[in-house]
Parts: C-alpha cells; structure tokens; sequence
C-alpha cells in the first residue's frame, strides 16, 4: 500500500457567521454584529489531499487507487464525493499552535466532555507548575476580548501566550486530540518546540 498527501488550507465559514446569513435576528442583537467580511466569522483550516493506492502481490500498477480529502473538524470523506462512513479527524502542524482560531472552542469542548483533567496532565509533562486553565477577560482589559489563562504555582495565573512554545503546542495538542477523540490525529514534527527532557513523557501520554 502506498499513501501520498499534499497540504492544503481553506476558508470556512463559521457557524455564527451561517446563522447571521439565515437571519438569526437574536444572535445579531446580542454580538452587535452585522453580517460582513469580518474575519472573527471566518476560519482558517489545515487539510490534506490524500491519495491511497493499493497493489496486490508483484504488481506494478495499483490496483485500487481511493482519493480523499481531509479537513480539520470535518468527517473523512472521498474526494469523488461518495458517501462513507464518518471519521473525525484533525492534523496539528508544527505552527498552528501560534494561532488562538477555535482555541476558546476546543477548550470548552474539552472541558463539557470532561477532558480538562487530561489536558492538564499533558501540559504538567512540560512544566508540573501548571495546576488550572481558564478562559478569561483580563480586569486590566479595555476591550472585551477574552484569553486563555493558565494557573502557575510559581508564575500565578497568566495568559498562555507569555509561556513558552513547548507548553503552547501541548496545549494545542491537547485540545484537539479531544476534539478527536476516536478518529484520526495526525501531528506533523511531533517533536517541534517540545524540551527533549518532555517529548518521552508526552508521547508517552499520548500513545496511552
């Protein structure tokens, strides 16, 4: 068997930019919002081109050649369009934990189905000062724009961009293999940003 993929990215609307567009009246009032090119309704996803080709026995030429397309937060499906039964899946790049897009989601997900606790013994392998995370808005804010905060036994509670890579990309990881759970994960450089002292740990977590 032979498998070849080409990276992708695409535009997705978001579900609150498709009720706006239906004309969800109640959701308009409540964000002051109006239907627009504004970028807090549209996301940025990573995907992959997937080509499967099998050959039997000394053959030279496939004989079964099966396209998809693989998109984060989507369900595995043929390229061709044909339906099949659904698969989530979510890939994890080397810089997407540099974007805070669907952070705030990923972690409600996660802690709605009661996989916060996991969350945090992931990111305890890179740093065991780590004790909580939260979404918040900071009192020193003027606008109303919401972080993610985590509780450092040292540090006390800061926002999770003043920590380092290797913690951020746990975090990221973390979240989406929630997200995922019982389908694909696909992580590109596992080892991109993780302390060397951390990665054994942290593979080790999520091989279990």
């Amino acid at each position: 068997m032979k498998a070849t993929y080409e990276e992708i990215e695409g535009m997705f609307v978001s579900e609150k930019r498709r009720r706006l567009a239906a004309g969800d009246d109640q959701l308009a009032e409540s964000e002051d919002e109006q239907i627009g090119e504004s970028e807090d309704l549209l996301e940025l996803r990573k995907g992959l081109d997937l080509r499967v080709e099998l050959y039997l026995l000394d053959s030279e030429k496939a004989d079964i050649i099966e396209d998809y397309q693989i998109w984060e937060h989507e369900f595995l499906s043929r390229a061709s369009g044909k339906r099949e039964p659904s698969l989530l899946t979510s890939v994890v790049t080397p810089a997407s934990h540099r974007s805070d897009i669907g952070q705030f989601r990923l972690l409600s997900e996660a802690r709605s189905h009661n996989f916060k606790a996991d969350v945090l013994e992931l990111l305890r392998q890179m740093d065991h000062n780590i004790s909580d995370i939260e979404i918040l808005l900071s009192p020193e804010s003027i606008s109303s724009r919401f972080n993610i905060y985590i509780q450092h036994e040292r540090l006390g509670l800061a926002p999770v961009s003043t920590f380092g890579d290797g913690v951020r990309r746990l975090l990221h990881i973390a979240l989406k293999l929630a997200s995922v759970r019982g389908g694909i994960f696909l992580i590109d450089e596992l080892e991109s940003t993780i302390h060397t002292e951390a990665l054994q740990n942290s593979f080790s977590w999520l091989a279990g």
